[in-house]
């Protein structure tokens, strides 16, 4: 188990190295909604809400 923390942890030391020196500068991402994504963003918003307010929950 030890073997494959510290390989894990070195395949992410070496991931977040080459992210930092990566010549390709990240742009700003330009995102917009219109009205038909906006409404369907909220029903689904809605429809989670309504779920987990009709669930009961206990904790035993």
């Amino acid at each position: 188990m030890d073997k494959y923390t510290k390989f894990l942890l070195t395949v992410i030391a070496v991931a977040m190295v080459e992210i930092l020196f990566k010549d390709i500068s990240i742009m700003d991402a330009n995102a917009a909604m219109n009205v038909q994504d906006y409404q369907m963003f909220r029903d689904s918003l809605q429809d989670i809400f309504y779920a987990i307010k009709g669930s009961s929950l206990s904790c035993n």
